[in-house]
């Protein structure tokens, strides 16, 4: 039963695909919608089937000279269920007007795609840090990322991602520590409220870098919705050990997964032109039952990028298919 639900969402993908190449603008709205409902279809049968329900996203890069409603189409098109908004970068910020919010969240919509999560963005994450030694700076960002989780809630997104501070020469790894704590004890009370998680990521950042640590950091919040974004290529690039082994530790405190990867002697690159070993990241993701959004976390190509956005996806399908 299963392999005939996939040979029928393959038809149906190529059909939309052949229709919205002649006429993308307005027949790949239906289109989506109709799309997303059958994928919704599919992966409720593969749960009854014993299959893991993983979604396909990947970080919107906001391009100049197109409308947020054409952009948007493209990651529709290219097969991904949703795409993760950054803070500060064009077209989203913490003081964004409710009626610009509404405006964004129908556009997306429209186009059927979903909005998993949402990256606290540069000034909230490093330029402005939950850590920064300036009291009145860590004052503004914590009361920044509060209106980050009202304005994820409103797009219907269920976590927030964090850079929980920074270790520097002027702010100590127990500074560090002991500020981002009382940071986001003030902060996870309207992230419950909300019910949006607030999503720790693993960076280079010089701070809580092992799993065990992570694990210790989080269970010492005392909250549910404080919980871990693991990006899986930093795990390699920042020599951290292994994202496998991230996963068996951290478990269900793993709420949304970034895919990079990562060569030795170059840096990160982009899906399976590196040394993350898929295969064993994808079982241990199985062992604790993830069942979510995996979503890269790479830039467009400078040149024709709509090429990257479907190989990316192809990519992370193949991914979750083990090769197959």
């Amino acid at each position: 039963m299963e392999e005939e639900i996939k040979k029928y969402a393959f038809r149906a993908d190529n059909t939309a695909t052949k229709i919205t190449s002649s006429k993308l603008g307005e027949n790949v709205g239906l289109i989506g919608a109709a799309s997303l409902v059958f994928k919704k279809f599919l992966r409720h049968q593969k749960n009854l089937l014993g299959g893991k329900a993983l979604k396909k996203g990947i970080c919107f890069e906001y391009r100049k000279g197109l409308s947020l409603r054409e952009q948007f189409k493209w990651y529709k098109k290219a097969g991904f269920d949703g795409i993760e908004l950054t803070f500060d970068r064009g077209y989203l910020t913490p003081d964004t007007k409710l009626s610009e919010i509404e405006k964004l969240k129908e556009a997306v919509d429209r186009i059927g795609l979903e909005i998993p999560s949402i990256r606290g963005g540069p000034n909230l994450c490093w330029k402005f840090p939950i850590t920064h030694p300036d009291k009145k700076v860590r004052e503004n960002t914590i009361e920044k990322f509060k209106k980050g989780l009202k304005i994820t809630s409103i797009l219907k997104g269920k976590a927030l991602l964090m850079v929980p501070g920074i270790v520097t020469p002027e702010v100590n790894y127990e500074e560090a520590y002991n500020r981002a704590k009382d940071a986001i004890l003030r902060i996870i009370e309207i992230a419950e409220k909300d019910k949006v998680f607030l999503a720790i990521e693993n960076v280079k950042n010089r701070f809580l870098t092992s799993p065990l640590e992570m694990r210790e950091f989080i269970d010492g919040i005392g909250s549910s919705y404080v919980s871990c974004y693991l990006d899986v290529g930093n795990v390699l690039s920042c020599q951290l050990g292994y994202p496998e082994q991230w996963v068996r530790i951290l478990r269900k405190r793993i709420k949304r997964i970034h895919l990079k990867d990562y060569r030795s002697g170059y840096g990160i690159t982009y899906l399976l032109q590196g040394e993350v070993n898929w295969p064993s990241l994808m079982e241990a993701l199985k062992e604790i039952n993830y069942d979510d959004y995996l979503i890269a976390e790479l830039p467009l190509y400078k040149f024709y990028p709509e090429r990257m956005l479907f190989e990316t996806a192809q990519n992370i399908e193949r991914i979750i298919q083990g090769g197959k």
